[in-house]
């Protein structure tokens, strides 16, 4: 998926019930308003460009040994 809005529409009703379940339970808490701002500023960022995502797999190297 290259851009936010190119998810399949079954993740984006999934979402959009998740988002809905969360505001009804939270949406009189000063955290939850803070988040909301704070997505908001996100969408804007990503829709004009200035900000990207990237999906980033690190794994571990197995198990360290020590010199002994």
């Amino acid at each position: 998926i290259d851009r936010p809005d190119g998810a399949p529409l079954a993740w984006t009703r999934r979402a959009e019930r998740v988002a809905a379940v969360v505001a009804a339970r939270h949406g009189g808490d000063r955290a939850y308003a803070l988040a909301v701002h704070q997505g908001e500023g996100f969408s804007r960022l990503l829709a004009s460009g200035q900000l990207s995502m990237q999906l980033i797999h690190a794994t571990g190297r197995g198990p360290v040994r020590r010199r002994t």
